[in-house]
């Protein structure tokens, strides 16, 4: 069950969810103790015909499914595998209300002449 854990996660796993994905699948933790290892890591250190560790430059170890015989061609369909593409563009909505510029106040010639009442 291990091997398909890995397998599944062609990019590579932590630690953390190696065991969170193998709970979600079998219902319980990896057995690491009942197999005589303390830590998970030294479980995984003592199978190297199924698990590959790689520490990244940050000092992160990632863990992946070791290649052997049929597993090896399943690695590989999965390898070739395409990520999905998005299609089509996301629609952006502009939620802003357009006000237009208001113009400036302009006189053409003199202003008309304002009747004065004198009654």
């Amino acid at each position: 069950m291990l091997r398909e854990v890995l397998q599944a996660n062609r990019g590579g796993v932590s630690v953390s969810r190696l065991q969170a994905e193998y709970t979600a699948l079998t219902r319980e933790p990896i057995p690491h103790k009942q197999l005589g290892h303390e830590q998970l890591e030294a479980l995984l250190a003592s199978m190297p015909s199924v698990v590959r560790a790689e520490r990244s430059r940050a000092g992160e170890v990632t863990y992946f499914a070791s290649a052997d015989g049929e597993a090896a061609r399943v690695a590989k369909v999965v390898a070739r595998q395409r990520t999905p593409k998005r299609t089509g563009r996301a629609h952006l909505v502009n939620t802003q209300m357009r006000v237009k510029p208001a113009s400036p106040l302009i006189l053409n010639g003199r202003p008309p002449p304002t009747r004065l009442n004198t009654s």
